[in-house]
């Protein structure tokens, strides 16, 4: 399956240590099929140290999801952990 519209999604983003200067954008990306077909569901702000994020979003989710880390010349290095989930209830 896949979560429908009108529940709400959240997803938190940890970023617990980085090396260098500069900034990664991390994206947790979904899609219908494993392996292929992957598009942006939602994205963190960029970060260039140590932080937590936390998006939601009622939007519907396909049923496989990635994470998508793209890094800009300076940031070297950094540990995260990035969670998803449904709010109960909803």
């Amino acid at each position: 399956g896949s979560l429908s519209a009108g529940t709400t999604k959240r997803a938190t983003l940890r970023v617990t240590a980085v090396s260098g200067s500069g900034t990664a954008t991390i994206k947790i990306q979904d899609s219908s099929s494993s392996g292929s077909g992957y598009g942006d569901f939602v994205a963190f702000a960029q970060i260039s140290g140590v932080s937590t994020q936390t998006v939601s979003t009622t939007d519907a989710c396909s049923r496989y999801l990635q994470i998508n880390v793209t890094q800009y010349s300076g940031l070297t290095n950094f540990n995260c952990v990035v969670t998803f989930g449904v709010d109960s209830g909803t």
